[in-house]
């Protein structure tokens, strides 16, 4: 068994050196990046392999990232654990998937405690499931970080996208565009994610400097049958009808281009719409769809990252910094948008 005494002999360092960095702590205390390069040097010619559990056993954490979420199936889960896993990689940390209830549970969060991971980041978790989740680990100084679409909780740090710029490309494209009559189909209330992009299209309408009608916003709530109700009470009303239609996801946007398409409305020669996420499905719709697209993979890297670092800052006492992380989105331009027929 190759030790780190042996390591040390090899590189011509001390074996604290060569401790700090297989421990990957030598930045943070300064050691040259040639010192670094020595040590490692030595480690792969000598065959050096890390024992997870006795570090373990020593730090009381294991090198593993908990990913706590409900659908490891969804393409949004797979997009995140995809930058996750590239930044967890270059740090030699593991990535472990919890698939939990919807909602969570209080059993899946006995799961992480007991996994003693390093950290911990949850998608989809409401106050209730964070205020728990965040009382546990705090019991055994494992950082939390919020994904994505998650509520706002103090003293708990998210990683989210731009939904407010994020919408407001949206809404301006469309306005550049002619469009002046600009509908919109919100996700439900029990969603921040739904909330924020309901509150960012509300203030893109004012920025534009054109009236809010509250007749031009309705709620699909993440649904196929709602999503249709909501766009025939928006297309088949006796007032002017929407020219344009910005929509809170892109599968509420696919179901009222959809809808659209059943009752003689053209997309997007009669109706403009744009959806939001630009999954997969978005490419290959009939029109291809107009989109915000969200970074997902740069959110899996992002919290990592941000994880990393609430870790270390627990280990040396340091003041926990758990302020939001914003990402920003894109607008994807494709074929569901054209200009206006009719002011």
């Amino acid at each position: 068994m190759v030790r780190m005494t042996d390591i040390a002999l090899e590189a011509g360092v001390s074996r604290s050196t060569v401790s700090l960095v297989l421990n990957n702590k030598d930045a943070a205390l300064g050691i040259p990046e040639a010192t670094r390069g020595r040590v490692l040097s030595a480690a792969s010619q000598l065959g050096y392999r890390p024992n997870e559990t006795a570090r373990a056993m020593v730090t009381g954490k294991n090198r593993v990232i908990v990913y706590l979420l409900q659908d490891p199936a969804q393409e949004v889960t797979a997009r995140i654990l995809a930058g996750a896993l590239t930044e967890a990689e270059q740090h030699g940390y593991l990535i472990k998937l919890l698939s939990g209830d919807s909602p969570f549970s209080q059993r899946d969060i006995e799961r992480c405690v007991e996994l003693r991971p390093t950290g911990v980041m949850a998608l989809y978790a409401s106050s209730e499931i964070t205020e728990q989740l965040q009382k546990e680990l705090d019991r055994y100084r494992i950082p939390l970080v919020l994904l994505d679409s998650s509520f706002p909780f103090p003293g708990v740090a998210r990683v989210l996208t731009d939904d407010i710029d994020g919408m407001w490309q949206a809404a301006e494209h469309l306005h550049q565009l002619g469009h002046r009559r600009i509908a919109f189909i919100a996700g439900p209330h029990s969603s921040n994610a739904a909330r924020v992009r309901e509150e960012g299209y509300r203030q893109a309408i004012s920025r534009l400097g054109l009236p809010l009608d509250e007749s031009n916003i309705t709620h699909g709530d993440w649904n196929i049958q709602k999503t249709q109700e909501a766009t025939l009470r928006l297309l088949n009303r006796k007032a002017p009808r929407p020219t344009a239609l910005i929509c809170a996801d892109d599968k509420m946007a696919l179901v009222a281009a959809r809808t659209a398409a059943k009752i003689g409305v053209r997309v997007p020669e009669d109706l403009s719409i744009v959806g939001f996420a630009d999954l997969e499905m978005a490419l290959y719709a009939n029109p291809p769809l107009t989109t915000v697209a969200q970074p997902f993979a740069d959110l899996g890297v992002a919290t990592v990252r941000r994880l990393l670092r609430l870790s270390r800052s627990l280990e040396e006492q340091e003041v926990l910094e758990t302020t939001d992380i914003l990402l920003p989105n894109r607008l994807v331009i494709r074929e569901s948008t054209t200009l206006a027929s009719s002011p």
